[in-house]
């Protein structure tokens, strides 16, 4: 891509953080090959922007990370973290839900930019039905992310009611009930905090535990007695120790096989690029730690006050210098670059110029709440 057409998206970007985000001075930019957010920045990496499918998901991410940067308490991931990175997992596709709802409710426009991020990660197989051979732990993360963006209208509904059939046939009955009371609508509608996110993917995590516990104190019964099964428990499928142990490992080693494929994927889009560099997008949150309490650093109460001291001032600072491009049926030179839809009825091709206020100074506000 050109360094015009590149710094072009880049603006458009950093337009883009000033109406979905409280931070006015977000900082965006394109380097190396991953994106990742962290409070006040995102990076997105360099790669082929000539590559439609690229574009689709750069732009997929931005409004992705955007709605982190709005709604997402980083701090929850840490608590979460040094449990388990597999209970992380979980937590991840559930804020990636709460987020994106949020954001989708404050700002329709973002509903279909992460929609086509979604279409084109069942195209390129980023989003999957997994194969029955998974890993066990698997097949619940799977679960929880489809139901969850299911629920979004995002199209994965099919996936989901594929996987909820592995869990039922995997899991059993018992299970396979639980798991549905613990990720509800009503649980779903209740995901408005990373915090709430939190619990939910913890109620989740310890059910598994507690089933693995569970397969285990039955083998060592079994172990004891000997055979003795019966066909009433047939709705409880049963698992050797070293089914259980395998089971137990892949929770230890456990690591976000989406991103690992969204990385392979998007390498691939980008080895034709000219400068041989090759990109990934990833969600790679680098976290800060910080109390909760320090994540914004204008208090909430304050807003408003700040709302209705910013617009008089604003009107102060306007003047009649801003030019704005329009086109119509007839005016006084021809715009170009739209002859080419002339011959479909397009009768806009008229360029006219018009002037309206626009800021041209900066205000700064400093308020002690102490």
């Amino acid at each position: 891509m050109s360094k015009p057409n590149k710094a072009k998206l880049l603006r458009k970007y950093k337009n883009l953080s000033r109406v979905l985000t409280t931070n006015n001075n977000m900082k965006i930019v394109f380097s190396g090959k991953q994106a990742f957010h962290i409070p006040g920045l995102i990076n997105l990496p360099i790669g082929d922007f000539s590559d439609d499918d690229f574009i689709t998901m750069s732009m997929g991410f931005c409004d992705h990370e955007l709605g982190h940067e709005n709604y997402t308490n980083s701090d929850w991931y840490h608590v979460a973290g040094k449990k388990s990175s597999y209970l992380k997992g979980l937590l991840n596709a559930l804020d990636d839900f709460h987020q994106e709802r949020r954001l989708i409710a404050d700002f329709r426009g973002t509903r279909l930019t992460l929609r086509k991020l979604v279409e084109l990660c069942k195209v390129k197989g980023i989003f999957t039905v997994l194969s029955n051979e998974a890993p066990i732990p698997m097949f619940i993360q799977a679960w929880v992310l489809y139901k969850a963006r299911s629920y979004l209208g995002q199209p994965v509904s099919d996936f989901f009611n594929e996987t909820d059939k592995q869990v039922l046939n995997t899991f059993g009955q018992q299970f396979y009930t639980d798991i549905h009371a613990l990720l509800s609508s009503e649980v779903l509608e209740g995901l408005v905090s990373t915090e709430h996110c939190f619990n939910a993917a913890e109620s989740i995590f310890q059910l598994l535990i507690d089933w693995i516990e569970d397969n285990q104190a039955e083998q060592e019964d079994s172990e004891g007695q000997g055979d003795s099964s019966n066909s009433d428990a047939m709705d409880d499928k049963k698992f050797t120790n070293e089914e259980v142990e395998e089971i137990i490992q892949s929770l230890e080693e456990y690591d976000d096989d989406f991103y690992d494929s969204l990385i392979s994927t998007i390498e691939k889009m980008a080895e034709q690029h000219p400068n041989g560099q090759f990109i990934g997008l990833p969600v790679s949150k680098i976290e800060i730690s910080s109390p909760i309490s320090c994540k914004r650093l204008v208090d909430e109460n304050l807003r408003g006050i700040i709302s209705r001291i910013k617009s008089p001032l604003k009107r102060v600072f306007h003047d009649q210098n801003y030019v704005s491009n329009s086109l119509h049926n007839r005016g006084k030179s021809i715009s170009s670059s739209r002859l080419a839809s002339v011959a479909i009825g397009n009768i806009k091709v008229f360029d006219s110029q018009s002037i309206h206020r626009s800021p041209n100074a900066a205000i700064a506000l400093l308020i002690d709440k102490s």
